[in-house]
């Protein structure tokens, strides 16, 4: 049922819960719409209550102190040195740089641009944190597994039907300044599949080094080509 303008609501007249209750602010008396406020929005911005303002009150300070006990300061240890220092007080006093400022920023020099855009050559490959970690899928679910496509979800119901039995991603294998995860392990067959639609250059620089460096291993490709075949049947 659609309302119209002049229509009689159907709770009018009605008393007890049936009937809508109506909320006023506490300082200007103006009606407030959301039921769990007890101030419209300026006054709950007016005065003490105003965090951008610097002011808080006690029972405010009070309720954060509580929340923040046990906590481990994330700057424990660290320390500002001078020159911070000095130009912290000089931003905060609102005294601007002009030899940051404009065109004399250095991120507009297209040296710095370079820099920012490779990575630092400090945390490339071993020394990375996340070398030889396998990034968790959150694609598809199946069996209470999650995969990265679906057409790896294809392929695994594809071997349960021919009652294969097959691991998914069990194996990360290091390749030096670099690792390799192929998608299925074949345990009877004691061979891997890799389900792959986009071959990249970085992808197939990475295949022919794991095959240069475990060429006994037996592997093989699943593209794009094959899956389609599979749906015309």
């Amino acid at each position: 049922m659609k309302f119209y303008k002049g229509m009689i609501p159907w709770n009018k007249g009605l008393k007890g819960k049936h009937q809508k209750k109506r909320k006023f602010c506490l300082d200007c008396k103006k009606e407030i719409k959301r039921h769990d406020a007890l101030r419209c929005k300026s006054c709950s911005h007016k005065g003490e209550r105003n965090i951008n303002s610097g002011g808080l009150s006690e029972i405010h300070r009070k309720n954060l102190s509580e929340a923040c006990k046990g906590r481990p300061s994330s700057f424990k240890g660290h320390y500002h040195t001078e020159e911070v220092k000095q130009t912290m007080s000089k931003e905060r006093t609102g005294i601007k740089r002009p030899e940051f400022s404009g065109n004399n920023n250095p991120t507009k020099r297209l040296e710095i641009r370079e820099k920012m855009r490779k990575p630092h050559p400090s945390i490339r490959g071993k020394n990375h944190p996340c070398f030889g970690k396998r990034m968790k899928p959150h694609f598809v679910q199946y069996k209470n597994i999650w995969f990265r496509s679906n057409w790896e979800v294809i392929l695994a119901k594809e071997l349960d039907t021919k009652k294969i039995k097959w691991l998914y991603e069990p194996k990360t294998f290091d390749l030096g300044n670099t690792t390799y995860t192929p998608d299925f392990y074949l345990p009877k067959k004691d061979s891997y599949i890799e389900v792959k639609g986009y071959k990249s250059d970085v992808f197939k620089n990475k295949f022919e080094l794991f095959k240069q460096m475990y060429p006994h291993i037996k592997i093989k490709i699943l593209d794009e080509i094959y899956f389609r075949e599979r749906s015309k049947r």
